[in-house]
């Protein structure tokens, strides 16, 4: 069964209950899911031992990695003394569950930076101890510009590119051995996130993108973002089929 499947997580928060959710994308012909760590049933902190253990039997039992666990704390809290404690803890605790559940990457978005910010430098600080204390790495979805490889990365959204008014391709590009985690998933021309692959609003070139990604060495698993979407199986789907057939295997 699992030789079958496309080589691609997906996000599973628009699925409600997650192990609802974990039985679908099993079902999707995915091989992994990844999920945010303020998802219900998926709390860091609300995870002891013993459900750690029940979700990786559950993960195996459907034959499923973690892809990943995003911590998107608001980039603004890892600059603000008011917050910034709250928000490493936060990414630490995601970080401590995402090596329970196969050393999977965290994705963050970072501040971008500010040389009049010392907090800002000590956050990165603190979540670069935190990611090696367990042995992950972090995938900021801003570059992880001024952070330290490993075992902070670059995170590519497509989609974010875009609306940056980046070209994704580049962007794989620039990052190189740094990219730690990759979405997949588009713009449409009317500025809606959804599924890859359209031939009438798609912007993303697949193929392109896959190559790219694929030329960096990345050897983690890219994900399906299908949050926002508004027919998300369907475009799922639609969207693990435009990776395979872009170059002919998936």
């Amino acid at each position: 069964m699992t030789d079958a499947r496309h080589n691609l997580g997906v996000t599973v928060s628009p699925r409600g209950d997650l192990h609802a959710a974990i039985a679908w994308a099993s079902r999707s012909g995915l091989r992994g899911v990844q999920w945010g760590a303020t998802e219900p049933g998926a709390r860091p902190r609300a995870l002891g031992p013993s459900a750690r253990r029940a979700l990786r039997a559950l993960l195996s039992r459907f034959e499923l990695q973690c892809s990943g666990v995003d911590a998107l704390v608001p980039p603004a809290h890892f600059s603000d003394p008011a917050n910034v404690d709250r928000a490493v803890e936060a990414v630490a605790a995601a970080c401590g569950l995402a090596a329970d559940l196969g050393h999977a990457p965290v994705t963050v978005r970072l501040p971008e930076p500010d040389p009049a910010s010392s907090t800002r430098k000590d956050a990165i600080a603190a979540i670069e101890r935190a990611a090696e204390r367990v042995g992950v790495v972090v995938a900021d979805l801003s570059g992880g510009a001024g952070a330290r490889w490993p075992p902070v990365g670059a995170a590519i959204d497509p989609a974010a590119c875009l609306v940056a008014g980046a070209d994704p391709v580049a962007a794989v590009a620039g990052a190189g051995a740094r990219v730690a985690a990759v979405r997949v998933v588009d713009l449409s021309r009317d500025g809606v996130r959804g599924p890859v692959g359209d031939p009438r609003s798609g912007r993303v070139d697949v193929l392109a993108y896959r190559i790219a990604v694929e030329s960096t060495g990345f050897g983690g698993m890219p994900v399906i973002d299908c949050r926002g979407w508004r027919e998300p199986a369907a475009g799922v789907l639609a969207s693990a089929l435009a990776w395979a057939r872009a170059v002919g295997h998936p």
